[in-house]
């Protein structure tokens, strides 16, 4: 599905979408998830050759796409950015958020896979600082994920989110996380302004017809959505 941010309304020449459960999954781990990648991107008008794929790595990294990445998974990073024509920036999720970014002054378009660990390792600030010096012109879209109401963690890595005390809270003897709240504070402190990150509210976990959770599905073969951008 193409996803609607207001955010980009006035440039049509943006285009970003995410797949959902009924496109099937998205990895490229078999035969039929990489058939379901080319017909889904096939469906969009969008040649599966012209796709660039981050190389997940829950970590910080950020990598620049150029023609010559057209096609090909791009190793070791969860973000990429280019200001490529016709270059697909793509990055697949089961819970964790797919944002993305335009800039309007240089016409540099990005995405980011942001789970907790990116959350933490100060992926957004890092991808901020490569697409401008003036983060105040950044627009920011940041798409479905898995919501307070379900990011239940335990003990062992409540000292992650020290810096980030607002965003946890104790229920019943449980642990959640705001990841939005997180990705929204990472975001502003970079110098994003708030009215120009605008979320897209819908939590993978509680939607079952439409995305995969792997929180929720537990599958013993990892089931994800793409998410793409492109000029």
């Amino acid at each position: 599905m193409n996803i609607q941010f207001k955010i980009f309304k006035n440039f049509p020449e943006v285009r970003c979408g995410l797949s959902q459960k009924v496109d099937g999954s998205m990895g490229l781990s078999s035969q039929k998830m990489s058939g379901n990648f080319k017909t889904f991107f096939r469906k969009q008008g969008i040649s599966p050759d012209q796709v660039v794929r981050a190389g997940l790595e829950h970590k910080d990294r950020v990598a620049k796409s150029g023609p010559d990445s057209a096609g090909k998974t791009i190793p070791h990073c969860d973000a990429l950015h280019t200001t490529e024509k016709n270059l697909c920036l793509s990055v697949t999720v089961a819970d964790c958020y797919p944002i993305y970014f335009f800039n309007p002054e240089n016409g540099k378009v990005a995405i980011a896979h942001s789970g907790w660990k990116g959350c933490v390792s100060g992926l957004l600030p890092a991808l901020v600082k490569t697409l401008s010096t003036n983060p105040e012109r950044l627009l920011v879209g940041v798409g479905p994920g898995i919501g307070p109401c379900h990011f239940e963690i335990q003990n062992d890595i409540l000292s992650e989110f020290n810096n980030f005390s607002s965003a946890v809270s104790f229920k019943d003897g449980k642990i959640f996380v705001d990841l939005p709240k997180i990705i929204r504070i990472q975001l502003e402190k970079a110098g994003v302004l708030a009215e120009n990150i605008e979320f897209f509210n819908e939590c993978t976990a509680c939607l079952p017809g439409s995305y995969f959770s792997y929180r929720r599905d537990k599958p013993k073969e990892l089931e994800t959505m793409v998410a793409y951008i492109y000029l």
